[in-house]
């Protein structure tokens, strides 16, 4: 969601300028490491913080893009399927409702 809000890799512009490697991992605020839950360990440098270690944008998939083009589209009224969010396959409302959660612990006034 960051990489699309144009907060992360702002400076990149398509191209890594400064890509986040084992050294010197990218620690994103507002995420919690996976590996202990945000309680710190040696994966994320005992921050607490997801420790981004290779491009980000290289790890967005097709679907991905997808998944948060419905997200956007839903939220405006469109889905993929005619009708309303019953009508809605349990793949698309799981990925919608995830993106909608990411996107609201994202936005400055959660917490």
């Amino acid at each position: 969601m960051a990489i699309q809000a144009g907060s992360l890799c702002r400076s990149c512009k398509g191209g890594c300028t400064d890509c986040p490697s084992d050294a010197e991992p990218l620690l994103l605020k507002g995420s919690q490491c996976p590996a202990c839950n945000g309680k710190r360990c040696a994966k994320c440098r005992n921050t607490g913080l997801l420790a981004i270690t290779s491009c980000p944008k290289a790890s967005i998939t097709a679907n991905t893009c997808e998944a948060m083009d419905a997200a956007l589209l839903a939220k405006h009224g469109s889905w993929p399927v005619a009708g309303g969010w019953l009508d809605q396959t349990k793949s698309v409302v799981q990925a919608v409702t995830y993106i909608w959660n990411c996107q609201k612990a994202e936005s400055p006034d959660h917490g």
